[in-house]
């Protein structure tokens, strides 16, 4: 039973706890091959399979003349008092197997969890002609918690468009943990969860990133949507955590040479028709969101007439005859009638009807490629240029 007993706590169920810094050898007259790290994390509550233990491999070399007879660990805590101990000597167990492996799996002697903090692990083996040899003590570092993450992001909502006014958004990151922080990342998608900006940690100045709305490739962001930010953090014992932050963008009025212009692609509509009103519930209140919001803008504008340009997707991008086709029958009519109904529901919030004229220009005039499914999202859209009177 005692074999047993043995041979099942030597049996490696754990991935080996991290390494902070180089190796140490065992000193003494018996030959054990075994590199001992200076410090080691571990996290074992979790069972994940990443660092839930302490595991050095051991290999003891034969030596003519020399039997080896016992050996024991021994694990303490700051203070010097053991928490963990086990001694196997021949006296007890005339079968005695020598260790494959340093284990300990961060429990204590009764078999229940250590506290989070830090220990001291210490290996000894003896054997005839009082010899022996012993490991330097490793500094175990037992951190069950994931680290915190904590972000502020200011101004919101965000306006960049290099009006003076909340163009720049300040990213203040912060990251801690008990034992210690060893690797992090954060990024920003845009609404449909595709890369935007991937944000460089050499660029973080006091803890803060700087952010003007512009991807790696100058693309900036769409008005009216809401971009998100994703950190993740994982501690030197493996604990991992992740967090999100929401960016509300305002919508966006761009100064382009004499005139102005706003663009939004986030007014969702039934497929093929200019209705914003069926759709999902939380669509809708989107759709009235931005619609109260555009107008409460446009009305700052009062001495700008506004032409509204409607602007749609061509399914058959790679067809000549039939992109033509669906550019007559199907993609000028819709996009200039989804033109009417965003001024007709201006005009219901309070825009003069009398500033606002229409026209739909189907697909001719895409922001990206139509061949690019993954952001031919972008071409729906409807335009807004403010004209001086």
């Amino acid at each position: 039973m005692k074999k047993t007993k043995l041979l099942k706590q030597l049996v490696l169920l754990m991935v080996t706890a991290a390494v902070l810094s180089g190796c140490s050898t065992f000193e003494g007259d018996i030959p054990v091959e075994g590199k001992i790290p200076d410090i080691m994390y571990i996290s074992p509550k979790n069972q994940d399979g990443v660092q839930d233990s302490v595991y050095i491999p051991l290999t003891f070399p034969p030596k003519e003349g020399l039997e080896i007879t016992g050996y024991s660990l021994i694990v303490s805590d700051q203070a010097g008092s053991s928490v963990y101990s086990r001694t196997r000597n021949k006296e007890k167990d005339k079968n005695l197997i020598l260790p494959k492996a340093i284990i300990w799996t961060g429990k204590n002697d009764k078999e229940g969890w250590v506290d989070d903090g830090t220990y001291y692990l210490y290996f000894e083996v003896w054997g005839t002609n009082k010899s022996k040899s012993s490991s330097p003590k490793l500094k175990v570092i037992v951190d069950n918690e994931v680290p915190v993450i904590t972000v502020k992001l200011s101004p919101l909502p965000f306006t960049p468009d290099n009006n003076g006014e909340n163009d720049l958004l300040n990213i203040n990151l912060s990251i801690s943990d008990a034992g210690a922080v060893k690797d992090w990342s954060a990024g920003i998608i845009d609404p449909t969860g595709q890369p935007f900006i991937e944000l460089d940690k050499n660029q973080f100045r006091s803890d803060t990133y700087i952010c003007d709305g512009r991807s790696q490739s100058g693309e900036l962001v769409q008005s009216a949507m809401d971009y998100t930010m994703n950190i993740n953090a994982v501690d030197m014992a493996g604990n991992k955590t992740s967090r999100q932050e929401t960016i509300p963008i305002d919508i966006l009025v761009l100064k382009d040479g004499d005139k102005y212009k706003i663009v939004i692609s986030s007014i969702y509509v039934k497929a093929y028709t200019p209705d914003y009103m069926s759709v999902a519930p939380e669509l809708v209140a989107k759709n009235l969101s931005t619609l109260d919001r555009l107008a409460e803008i446009l009305k700052k504008y009062a001495a700008y007439n506004i032409r509204l340009e409607g602007h749609a997707v061509r399914v058959f991008w790679n067809d000549q005859k039939k992109g033509d086709r669906e550019e007559k029958e199907k993609l000028l009519p819709l996009s200039n009638a989804r033109a009417e109904a965003i001024r007709d529901a201006l005009v219901q919030r309070g825009i003069e009807k009398g500033r606002m004229t229409t026209l739909g220009l189907g697909s001719s005039q895409p922001v990206v490629p139509h061949s690019d499914e993954i952001n031919h999202w972008k071409n729906r859209r409807v335009e807004f240029i403010l004209i001086k009177k």
